[in-house]
């Protein structure tokens, strides 16, 4: 899933796989430079709506990333605000750990 034509016809029950960082098949969806990184951190993209809101009660499986790279600390950290400004932070999904 790479753009908003694919989160429209993303069908429910799937497992779906985002790519934050561009598909090869829309060359203006890659991020390859600086300013390209920045402006992905905006995170208002139809993916990110859809991420968002799948995070919010889904596991999430990131491949590629690490707590280290910024933009998911700045993902991570916009999600658990939408949380704590819900006044539903108390039932939030727990952490699950792999077993």
């Amino acid at each position: 899933m790479a753009n908003a034509r694919d989160v429209a016809q993303a069908r429910q029950g799937i497992t779906q796989s985002l790519s934050f960082k561009g598909d090869f098949d829309e060359d203006n969806s890659l991020v390859l430079t600086e300013t390209d990184y920045l402006d992905r951190l905006s995170f208002n993209s139809p993916l990110d709506v859809r991420f968002r809101s799948d995070a919010l009660g889904s596991t999430i499986l990131f491949i590629g990333y690490s707590l280290s790279d910024p933009n998911i600390r700045l993902l991570l950290h916009r999600l658990w605000q939408t949380w704590h400004r819900s006044g539903y932070e108390k039932d939030r999904p727990p952490p699950r750990s792999s077993s």
